[in-house]
């Protein structure tokens, strides 16, 4: 009687219908473990991949952040200074501005003087015997000083009546010159060599500006006492 030939080859090889039915099981039990052995590295390997990425992402995420982070506090710190160099500018501008007014009210204030101390010198030229004494003065120590022999001067036309009184010096020849001053010149005279080289002017135009020159400082002070903070830097 002849077997099956499942039969036969289970019994060839020493394998009943029991052993199979193990075998069977045990082959279901390795492939069911490594199954499972497969699922768990799997979800080892998604989960190791999952915190590698998350990771990356907050370290990009950081980098992103601290860059436009950067970024924008660059962006502030040039405004900033765009801002100060701004308003350095429109205070410098102001002050420069305030340093004008202060100058131009000293000017006027110092031109209202020099306008004072000519109109005194004029009503001292309506004096005519103290202005002619003092004229004949001024004139001898000019030609001493200069050593002149010959001379010619100019006066104001309203001065010309003068000369004969002011112009008797022992050691110069002084002509009176048909050329006269300006009324600007307040009083006075311009006295010349006759070779040209030498000319003083002593009238008292010049005089009151080369005074209130020598002046200025005690003037500037008198005028104004109070220290002006915006002339310090």
């Amino acid at each position: 009687m002849r077997m099956a030939l499942p039969i036969y080859a289970a019994r060839l090889f020493g394998l009943d219908a029991g052993n199979c039915g193990e075998t069977k099981i045990k082959m279901n039990q390795k492939i069911s473990n490594m199954v499972h052995f497969i699922d768990a590295e799997t979800d080892r390997t998604i989960a190791q991949l999952r915190k590698v990425a998350e990771q990356t992402a907050t370290v990009s995420y950081d980098q992103i952040l601290n860059t436009d982070t950067s970024k924008v506090m660059t962006k502030v710190q040039e405004m900033r200074l765009a801002e100060e160099h701004k308003r350095q500018v429109e205070i410098s501008r102001l002050v420069s501005k305030a340093r004008l007014s202060v100058q131009e009210a000293q000017h006027k204030r110092y031109k209202d003087l020099k306008a004072v101390c000519a109109k005194s010198l004029n009503e001292f030229t309506r004096n005519t015997a103290e202005y002619t004494k003092v004229m004949k003065t001024i004139l001898n120590e000019a030609v001493e000083c200069c050593g002149l022999t010959h001379a010619s001067i100019q006066l104001l036309s309203r001065d010309a009546g003068m000369f004969a009184a002011i112009s008797g010096h022992p050691s110069c020849k002084i002509e009176l010159d048909k050329q006269v001053l300006p009324e600007t010149a307040i009083g006075g005279f311009i006295l010349q060599s006759d070779d040209g080289r030498v000319r003083i002017d002593c009238t008292l135009s010049e005089r009151l500006e080369q005074g209130l020159k020598c002046m200025e400082p005690m003037v500037f002070k008198t005028l104004f006492p109070t220290a002006v903070s915006l002339w310090e830097d």
